[in-house]
């Protein structure tokens, strides 16, 4: 190995310093709110789960009334599980002190205007 290239072969640990203080100056900035950034996170599963747990719902009814087939009311089904995923949200908002945070609200928002679907497709204005 070249002798020039030997005396600086542990020069790159010496730039971790000043990466840390870098880091320790912009720490809060960054992971301060880290918290809130999460919730964000949270309150998306509350959104994605509709689709996943309320056709979870929709095949338990047409098994259990299969036989009924195809006059099932699988509505009933979809409203309990949005239902469950309200109740859900709202326990957890409030366990982390999240009941008036924007993502709290909007995952809300989303789950209470599932409850209007129904009357929406049967209303003959819309």
């Amino acid at each position: 190995m070249n002798s020039c290239m030997t005396k600086y072969k542990n020069l790159h640990l010496w730039m971790l310093i000043p990466m840390l203080i870098m880091q320790a100056g912009i720490f809060y900035d960054y992971w301060g709110d880290f918290l809130d950034n999460a919730w964000w996170l949270v309150s998306t599963v509350f959104i994605i789960m509709i689709p996943a747990l309320g056709r979870g719902a929709q095949f338990v009814t047409i098994a259990l009334f299969g036989d009924k087939w195809p006059n099932i009311d699988i509505m009933s089904s979809l409203y309990f599980t949005n239902a469950l995923i309200i109740v859900m949200l709202i326990l957890f908002a409030w366990k982390y002190g999240k009941l008036k945070h924007p993502a709290t609200l909007l995952a809300l928002a989303v789950n209470v205007f599932n409850f209007l679907l129904e009357p929406i497709g049967k209303s003959e204005t819309v």
